[in-house]
């Protein structure tokens, strides 16, 4: 199911090994799941690294975009911005304050928040 659309199914990760190109594995992959699967199927691309165009070839249509998102890193590490939602921040950050808000938090513990692209919509309906 799809978590944030209507959509009956999301793909959540399309990726090969690094270094490896695998000829028309996303069509056969595809081809497999619509031949034992019905209903819509939608998928993301991030903005910073594609445009989407295997999604294309394959008979996706773009039907939207993302706000852009963020994450925090402290130059050696780097925190989604999941895991720095202020309810998951107390499990882990060491001078976590309650009273404070995440960015507050994030900024005194030595982090700093970038922004990304965003992200393409694609579905196949």
């Amino acid at each position: 199911k799809a978590r944030f659309t209507d959509h009956d199914y999301e793909l959540l990760r399309m990726c090969s090994k690094n270094g490896y190109v695998i000829r028309g594995g996303f069509s056969k992959i595809l081809k497999y799941f619509r031949s034992n699967y019905s209903g819509s199927l939608m998928s993301y691309v991030d903005r910073d690294i594609g445009n989407g165009g295997a999604y294309i070839a394959a008979g996706f249509s773009q039907c939207g975009l993302t706000k852009s998102g963020y994450c925090w890193t402290d130059g050696n590490k780097v925190i989604s911005r999941f895991k720095a939602q202020k309810s998951q921040l107390g499990s882990w950050l060491k001078s976590f304050d309650p009273t404070k808000t995440e960015k507050v938090n994030m900024v005194a513990a030595g982090f700093r928040q970038y922004w990304d692209c965003g992200n393409i919509v694609f579905e196949m309906i």
